[in-house]
This record gives C-alpha cells, structure tokens and sequence, in this order.
C-alpha cells in the first residue's frame, strides 16, 4: 500500500514542476509584451512629420550625394548634420536591439526594411569612408548588421508577394 506522505511527496513535485512551467510562460509572455512595447514606441518616433521630413530631405532629395557633397551641404546648412546623424543613430540603435535579441527582427524587417535600406545606402557608404580617414572602420556596426539582415527580409518578402 502507498503511504500518504509518498502521495503528498508527488504531488508536491507536480505542484512544483507546473509552477516552473507556469512562470517559464510567464516570463516568455513577458518578454514578447516589452518588445511589442518597444516596437510601438520605435513606431511612434519613426511614425512623425519631423522623421519623414528628415527621411525626405536625406534619401530623396540628396540622392547620389558624395561624402564631398554632404560635407559642402552641412557647412551651407548645418543642421543637416543632425538629421542625417539622428536617422543613423536610430537605426545603429535598432541595429544593436536586434543584434543582441532584445528586439524581433521579423517585426523590423515587415515594416521597417525598406526605410533602413534606403537609410543605410545613402549615408553609410559616405560615413564608412570617413571611418576609414579617422581609423574607425567599425563604425556603425550595428547599422551594418542591420542592414545586411533587412536586405534579406526584403528579398523574402518580395518573394512571398510573387
């Protein structure tokens, strides 16, 4: 015959395994919530006059732009400076979110690849080469990772709308 305190003993390992599991689910809902939150917010910065505006005067209106060309711009219009440095900045940001998994990269690539290439292709190449006169190759890694990971998205979801 089974003694009670054999009985008790299981169901305080049930009790203990369900626990365990219970906050494994926990944590993992948890965690999906912060990074939806962190998306949203990214969306609500990305989502302004004032992002688009910069976005515009950058990739549009200054496209085929040369480092020499950005340069003689910026000292006619300082400014420019800031917006093109803000546009990098955010996306080394997302760069580094996603690269170190605290962001999805499914949920930047459906709806931020496109801006992040454009992004990338118009300024980066121009900051590389000045990284490269000032000894700091690496710059903007983050942005780099990012943008070799969007490219892919990219061709992936043109793919799927064939």
């Amino acid at each position: 015959m089974v003694e009670i305190t054999t009985i008790f003993s299981g169901l305080e390992v049930a009790a203990i395994t369900i626990g365990i599991v219970f906050a494994f689910l926990q944590l993992r809902d948890i965690n999906k919530t912060r990074q939806a939150e962190l998306f949203t917010a990214l969306r609500e910065t990305m989502d302004t006059t004032e992002f688009w505006m910069k976005y515009k005067h950058i990739v549009i209106d200054n496209e085929g732009f040369t480092l020499k060309d950005i340069r003689e711009a910026v000292e006619k219009r300082p400014e420019l400076y800031g917006e093109m440095m803000s546009l990098v900045s955010f996306y080394q940001h997302i760069g580094w979110l996603v690269k170190t998994g605290h962001m999805n990269i499914n949920s930047v690539g459906e709806n931020m690849a496109l801006a992040i290439i454009r992004v990338y292709e118009a300024l980066v190449p121009h900051l590389h080469e000045f990284g490269r006169r000032v000894d700091r190759p690496q710059i903007y890694e983050n942005f780099d990772y990012l943008y070799e990971k969007m490219k892919i998205k990219r061709k992936e979801r043109i793919e799927r709308m064939k």
